[in-house]
């Protein structure tokens, strides 16, 4: 199928022979391909984006998960009041 604007060219300025009889049928049917295409581009896009979202959504879950099993266990095992051993618990201690 021709393209959109080497059909719309050949209106502006026809050739010798003059305009085919099907340009307007060929600009439709050119255009209806664009969309089509157009259509399937954003339904593609919206996928990716949905698989990332939930992708997303698993990883911080999945943080929250591992940070909250890191707080209980060291609060868990923290049972003196030793000030050395406060200071290295928590999620600061994993930055250290």
């Amino acid at each position: 199928m021709a393209d959109i604007k080497v059909l719309l060219d050949s209106l502006r300025e026809p050739p010798e022979e003059g305009v085919s009889d099907s340009v307007y049928d060929d600009i439709g049917s050119a255009y209806d391909d664009a969309v089509e295409i157009r259509d399937a581009k954003i339904a593609e896009y919206e996928e990716r984006i949905q698989s990332a979202e939930s992708e997303i959504s698993r990883l911080k879950s999945a943080n929250y998960d591992l940070l909250m099993s890191t707080t209980v266990d060291d609060s868990n095992d923290n049972d003196s009041d030793d000030s050395e051993d406060e200071e290295s618990s928590g999620v600061d201690s994993l930055f250290e």
